[in-house]
């Protein structure tokens, strides 16, 4: 099944906010949550800003630098 583009880029942004929002709340910067998750700065930035998807090992990896559980990141996109 393939998605439309517009469906895509709204859920990439959905998820950049969720992000941000769990970073910010956890008082880590962009550069030290990619650091601890195992990922490149710029790779990381640029999914919180919606350009990128992640990969499941990747978003797991994020989720567990956050302290938090996968599923929260996800939250309110459909």
């Amino acid at each position: 099944m393939t998605e439309e583009p517009e469906r895509t880029a709204r859920r990439r942004r959905e998820l950049g906010q969720n992000l941000r929002a769990e970073r910010h709340a956890a008082g880590l910067t962009q550069e030290r949550l990619a650091l601890d998750a195992g990922l490149d700065r710029s790779f990381y930035v640029d999914v919180e800003n919606g350009h990128h998807s992640l990969a499941v090992d990747r978003l797991f990896a994020i989720a567990e630098a956050l302290g938090i559980s996968a599923d929260r990141l996800l939250a309110g996109i459909d």
